[in-house]
């Protein structure tokens, strides 16, 4: 009998528990090593002594940096991840305000980024060495090599300023007003509000940033896939295939794609998971409030909370991730199901 998949997704969660509490440790003792004094941040610079001595006591910020973070896991296990003093609200809060932003702009990047790398990577290996095939290469070099902060400029120069198809920042154009706010994601609150216009416009608005943000992951995943499939097509049960008679439709879509998909899937999992903290410079160019750029305005105002908070979030990201690629290759490959099993 096969694996339940809830077990399976227990067991990886399980394993990933000490990993996420060793990162907690560390982001912990390292922020609250910075010679800066997060209470003259909360309180301003003209605030009296007194003021920031009971504010210390608040913050627990006199006791031993153990003792600290003693607080700190307590109020985590009961759900409390601190206060910020970027926003002056709690960070559970700010994550509400700033996590759906970034998580819909990673959804949507890899909704189209994955597909299209897959489907020219299988391009360019059938037709290797054709057009189509130093088209696709043509691509991946340049998305590889490009940065994103450059291309996301690159593009704005191009759509918005030359040919002015697209706006420039933000995600509704002047005069509209927010839809109200449910998921706190503008294209989904439009469309749960009924608000079509509204999702018109924000679509319109995420092209530009969706599309630079996908960019090289769409590139990693066509070279994975072109290489995989290449290794693929010139083995031996692919001559036997052929020599069978069996089309070249079939052994392409049927068992050359399954058989190499299996490094396209770690890559396209390692690049899921990277988005959620690797969006900052395409929130900052195309004005969006995000998480990252939130994380990345608390590292610079010493706003520990939210930076812990933030690595935590990408961390259990990262492992949500690899149990997904893990149940992809389970998949794609029975025989690492029936292993777990025997494990």
């Amino acid at each position: 009998m096969s694996m339940r998949l809830w077990e399976f997704m227990v067991r990886r969660l399980m394993a990933g528990i000490p990993i996420i509490v060793g990162l907690s440790v560390l982001i912990f003792f390292v922020t609250h090593i910075v010679p800066a004094d997060p209470a003259r941040l909360y309180a301003g610079f003209k605030a009296s002594p007194e003021t920031i001595a009971a504010i210390h006591k608040m913050l627990h910020l006199d006791d031993p940096i153990l003792v600290q973070y003693w607080y700190y896991l307590v109020a985590l296990f009961h759900g409390d991840l601190g206060y910020s003093l970027s926003i002056r609200k709690s960070v559970a809060e700010g994550i509400s305000l700033f996590l759906p932003t970034t998580l819909g702009l990673a959804l949507l990047t890899i909704a189209w980024s994955a597909p299209a790398g897959i489907i020219l990577g299988i391009i360019s290996a059938t037709k290797k060495n054709r057009v189509s095939d130093t088209l696709s290469r043509g691509i991946a070099y340049f998305g590889l090599s490009v940065p994103t902060f450059f291309l996301a400029i690159l593009v704005q120069l191009i759509f918005v300023v030359q040919l002015k198809v697209l706006p420039l920042t933000g995600m509704l154009y002047p005069g509209q007003n927010a839809p109200t706010a449910i998921t706190r994601f503008f294209p989904v609150d439009s469309l749960l509000t009924g608000n079509f216009s509204d999702f018109s416009s924000s679509m319109i608005h995420l092209v530009l940033p969706v599309f630079a943000l996908g960019f090289s992951g769409m590139s990693l995943t066509l070279r994975m896939t072109r290489s995989s499939m290449l290794e693929v097509l010139t083995s031996s049960f692919v001559r036997t295939l052929r020599a069978k008679g069996v089309s070249e439709n079939a052994i392409t879509f049927r068992y050359a794609f399954r058989a190499a998909m299996g490094p396209t899937l770690t890559v396209i999992g390692l690049s899921a998971g990277g988005l959620l903290g690797g969006t900052v410079f395409i929130e900052e160019i195309f004005g969006l409030a995000g998480f990252s750029n939130w994380a990345y305005q608390a590292i610079l105002g010493f706003d520990y909370n939210v930076v812990v908070a933030f690595t935590l979030i990408v961390a259990i990201v990262y492992m949500i991730m690899n149990i997904v690629v893990d149940i992809a290759y389970a998949w794609i490959e029975p025989q690492i199901r029936l292993a777990e099993e025997i494990v």
